[in-house]
């Protein structure tokens, strides 16, 4: 049984929340993914998974809804690397090593799916969960994506970059048919391009825009 004192300090090298879980103990496993490739506005995600490991340590453990949800044991994947390090913003560069992040997500997702614990990614830029869901689509034979984002992210391509943050939901509905539903809440900017193809996509493709936000409440 996994316990924590909360009276105490966490170790400072603790894993996320601040507890010191190893994999074997874990039916959550995050995968960091620190990558910030094709940004288009400010830099500093690929710093958030070290970021959001540091902040854990200062959160409650206990939920109202899930009650200890962290007996169940979550750690951080002990087997993750680097991602690529890049020196060039230049299309091709770009483009070569979000294929090579993806496929590392996808491998490290499809393994801890195969040890029958559940994978995550810990972001890095919106692009990074492509692998993730490779993975699953290869488990399962249809689920859906609950999206929560200001955009769309549904650009078949965005300053030359195939893999670009603002096209994973694109690359997503075109390439995996296991996703049956994409749920879009909070969307309040995007192009003509976006909104013309999630139209095409039917019931495929359902949007809360910002201003429908207050009718879901």
């Amino acid at each position: 049984m996994i316990s924590v004192d909360e009276s105490k300090e966490p170790n400072e090298n603790a894993g996320i929340f601040g507890l010191d879980v190893d994999y074997q103990q874990s039916k959550l496993v995050l995968i960091p993914a620190p990558w910030e490739g094709t940004v288009s506005y400010g830099t500093g995600t690929k710093g958030a998974p070290e970021a959001i490991l540091r902040a854990s340590h200062q959160l409650d453990l206990y939920d109202i809804d899930f009650d200890c949800a962290y007996k169940a044991g979550i750690c951080y994947d002990p087997f993750a690397t680097k991602v690529p390090f890049l020196t060039s913003r230049d299309q091709l560069s770009v483009n070569m090593a979000s294929e090579q992040v993806n496929e590392f997500i996808y491998r490290r997702a499809k393994a801890i799916i195969q040890d029958n614990r559940f994978p995550g990614v810990i972001g890095g830029e919106h692009s990074v969960s492509y692998g993730l869901i490779k993975a699953l689509s290869e488990k399962y034979e249809n689920f859906g994506i609950l999206h929560f984002d200001a955009h769309h992210d549904l650009r078949s391509a965005y300053q030359g970059y195939k893999h670009s943050h603002a096209s994973i939901m694109y690359n997503v509905m075109e390439n995996f048919a296991a996703v049956k539903k994409l749920v879009s809440v909070g969307v309040r900017d995007f192009c003509e391009e976006e909104l013309h193809y999630a139209k095409s996509q039917g019931d495929r493709i359902c949007t809360f825009y910002d201003r429908n936000l207050f009718d879901l409440l």
